[in-house]
């Protein structure tokens, strides 16, 4: 089986060993030994918790606002989706 890729998540900007996780995994990624980024970095946030709570509301879209978390899972999706497709 082949990766589609490393999905970086639960990271928090300015947070030194995040930031230094990111440089050695885009190093291991130059080196041929991790497979390569998604561009979309999901990080950490009561969001992804609060998306278990029941609420009524219709669609993710509609939960969050399309600039924040939306759109990087979005982002993430469509990427992933571009390099499957592109593995068939």
């Amino acid at each position: 089986i082949t990766p589609l890729g490393t999905i970086v998540n639960m990271y928090r900007l300015g947070v030194k060993i995040h930031e230094n996780t990111i440089r050695s995994l885009h190093r291991g990624v130059d080196e041929g030994k991790v497979p390569r980024l998604f561009r979309a970095f999901i990080p950490y946030g009561s969001a992804i918790e609060e998306a278990a709570e029941f609420v009524a509301t219709n669609t993710l879209k509609q939960r969050w606002r399309p600039t924040s978390l939306y759109g990087q899972l979005q982002d993430l999706t469509l990427e992933l989706t571009e390099r499957a497709e592109a593995q068939l």
